[in-house]
């Protein structure tokens, strides 16, 4: 029988497995690293981004000397040119006074974006916030007195990246600048970057494959020998042994399973050698038990012939010549002469005649047991079954009558179908005859019925023939040993003259050497049905 998987679309190689496993671990590493350098690189754009901001904002005040011109009540002086100089960098920026009162502001023509208002909040951060820079312009004593300086925060809000300042001459708030442009611009340098290490995760993930692969099979392939030295063990050679190689536990399991299977190999010989002794007794006992029970036989019938000449002489002589032999007590030497010496009484002959013939019912009995085991032992040794192909059914329909015969008061129903197996006829009619036997054994009612039946079997490459019964049935239990030789089903009927308990061993082994089954299905109560399953063609 060759293995198949119990869910095919389910299963996978060992090395496949590991493959896949140590893939998928790879391929979620490289996803986690990817999403993580995503992550850091829209930070790290978000910070370059505020940088901008706080470069363009002093580059503006450089540029234009707008520290020179800014006046220290008002930053309203300076807000025209302010907004030109920030605008030509391409950033959005609004100008407020130091109420926060809008003094005007300019869109960027790359990205142009409503800004989002000052509030106060906004107002007590960026007062309250720690970075500042200087006006960096051309320095002259009167510069230094106005001590122009800017203090800003940078914040991520609604997909802008803001900058938000607030200027201060000679330590006076004069007013505040908010630049910003859409984190979107950044947008196409993520995505390239992205597109970029997915580029490079295929790659790795390919090449880690290419390493992979070897790398894995490497361990696995003791594996990979075991099964093919497994698969040859199976198939007969028992004396092939598993190497000891690859890591530490492959050279243990190999170690283990050479061990079991020395012992197995010790315990099957030991039981080769019981069986063989056993079936060679039981095949020269039965052999040799055939000749006594054939002289034992033959002198049973002649003593019942010359019982029944015994008694054919009594009838014949004169009734006045015979004494009353009622009471044997009181015969004498005188009444004795009167018979022959060779005579006896009718009451001994009639004890005789139960003896012989219950001698000769134990000798018939004793005559079939050993052509069972004779049959038996012929089996074991392996005798090869005349195979042709043969009709079930018209076996079956030539055996009627005798079938007939021997059911007695039982009825024997018939349902028979075309069913041609590649069978030994002689052999059929032996399981045909003893599932009969056995299904009227255990059928206890003279009412019930017993019927055989045969056709073409689920499996279009076989056929099959039943026996059906309407006895007590069998349990689990009775079921699992009913093809064991010399037991019976019931043991309340263990007694019963119709046979020793091997009519189904017979038929197991039979069925066996044609390449089939059996099937029993049986209910307590209900009855039994034993169904012979046999191929239509050899089974190479």
């Amino acid at each position: 029988m060759k293995w198949k998987p119990r869910f095919a679309f389910r299963k996978t190689t060992l090395l496949r497995s590991l493959f896949l496993r140590y893939g998928a671990v790879i391929g979620i590493l490289l996803i986690v690293i990817g999403i993580i350098q995503v992550e850091s690189l829209q930070q790290a754009l978000v910070v370059a981004g505020q940088s901008n901001l706080s470069f363009a904002l002093r580059d503006a005040i450089n540029e234009q000397n707008i520290g020179e011109k800014i006046e220290s009540e008002s930053f309203a002086s300076v807000t025209k040119p302010f907004l030109t100089a920030l605008h030509f960098r391409g950033v959005n920026v609004r100008v407020y006074t130091s109420d926060l009162r809008n003094l005007g502001e300019r869109k960027s023509s790359y990205d142009p974006e409503h800004l989002v208002t000052l509030t106060k909040g906004d107002q007590e951060q960026i007062l309250a916030s720690k970075q500042a820079m200087d006006w960096i312009g051309e320095t002259t004593e009167e510069t230094e007195k106005r001590d122009v300086h800017v203090q800003y925060i940078q914040r991520f809000s609604n997909g802008q990246i803001l900058l938000m300042a607030a200027v201060f001459v000679a330590d006076q708030n004069v007013g505040f600048v908010e630049l910003g442009y859409q984190a979107a611009l950044f947008f196409p340098i993520l995505l390239g970057q992205s597109l970029l290490f997915f580029g490079i995760s295929i790659i790795v993930l390919f090449l880690a494959a290419a390493l992979l692969f070897p790398v894995l099979r490497a361990p696995i392939r003791p594996i990979h020998s075991f099964m093919k030295i497994a698969e040859r063990i199976r198939k007969g050679a028992f004396q092939e042994r598993f190497p000891i190689m690859g890591p530490l536990d492959t050279e243990q399991l190999a170690f283990v399973m050479n061990d079991a299977l020395d012992q197995l190999a010790r315990a099957v010989e030991v039981e080769q050698k019981s069986t063989q002794q056993m079936k060679q007794f039981v095949a020269a006992a039965s052999h040799e038990l055939r000749t006594p029970l054939t002289a034992i036989r033959g002198f049973t019938e002649v003593l019942l012939r010359r019982i029944d000449d015994y008694e054919e002489e009594i009838r014949e002589l004169p009734v006045d010549v015979l004494p009353d032999f009622e009471d044997d007590s009181e015969l004498d030497a005188e009444d004795e002469l009167f018979l022959p010496s060779s005579l006896l009484y009718r009451e001994q002959l009639s004890g005789l005649r139960k003896g012989l013939l219950t001698m000769e019912q134990e000798t018939s009995r004793l005559e079939t047991l050993v052509k069972d085991l004779l049959q038996l032992a012929r089996l074991d040794g392996g005798i090869m079954p005349d195979f042709h192909h043969d009709d079930l059914a018209a076996i079956v329909k030539a055996m009627e009558a005798q079938l007939d015969v021997l059911a007695g008061a039982h009825q024997i129903g018939y349902e028979l179908d075309v069913a041609v197996a590649y069978c030994d006829r002689s052999m059929i009619r032996q399981i045909v005859y003893n599932l009969t036997m056995n299904a009227l054994q255990y059928t206890t009612k003279d009412s019930d019925t017993v019927v055989l039946r045969s056709g073409d079997y689920s499996d279009s490459q076989f056929v099959f023939l039943s026996v059906t019964d309407t006895g007590s049935g069998m349990t689990e239990e009775q079921k699992s040993h009913i093809f064991e030789r010399f037991y019976r089903a019931s043991q309340a009927r263990e007694r019963n003259p119709g046979g020793a308990g091997l009519g189904l061993a017979i038929v197991d082994e039979i069925v066996k050497a044609h390449q089939g089954f059996i099937q029993v299905k049986s209910q307590l109560g209900v009855g039994t049905t034993m169904m012979v399953i046999l191929p239509k063609e050899r089974i190479e």
